[in-house]
């Protein structure tokens, strides 16, 4: 620790010392002075703390995990459109409109919530329109 700081009384110091003697840490930077202070855990150390930090200390409240868990996405799901290419659609086709819907970089899920069906991605991966990567 820097002495000339000055942040760190005596009685601190030494809790301190002890500290960075208990986790081999011989020549403690900054950010060692101020996770063993805020590991000290007194009124005092975190005023230290917020001094050599020059902000006050955020406490957040402590909470639970989500219950029950989120389900895990299938890697299927997770494909994506890599590349697209013209439209191999009629114009005054209701697949022509599907098919201008169809952005680089979409799930499957995102397509299929825009309108365009399982067939549809299958007839123009088959046609070399889309690839799903």
């Amino acid at each position: 620790m820097d002495p000339s700081t000055g942040l760190v009384t005596d009685p601190l110091s030494e809790t301190l010392k002890a500290y960075f003697a208990s986790q081999r840490i011989s020549e403690p930077s900054r950010a060692d002075t101020i996770v063993g202070l805020l590991r000290i855990n007194t009124r005092e150390s975190l005023r230290a703390a917020e001094e050599l930090m020059g902000r006050a200390i955020t406490r957040c409240p402590a909470a639970l995990p989500v219950w029950p868990p989120k389900p895990v996405q299938h890697a299927a799901s997770r494909a994506s459109v890599v590349h697209v290419g013209d439209n191999p659609c009629l114009p005054t086709t209701n697949a022509f409109q599907r098919f201008c819907l169809v952005k680089k970089g979409m799930t499957k899920e995102q397509l299929a919530k825009r309108g365009i069906t399982k067939r549809d991605i299958r007839l123009w991966s088959r046609s070399g329109a889309i690839q799903i990567g």
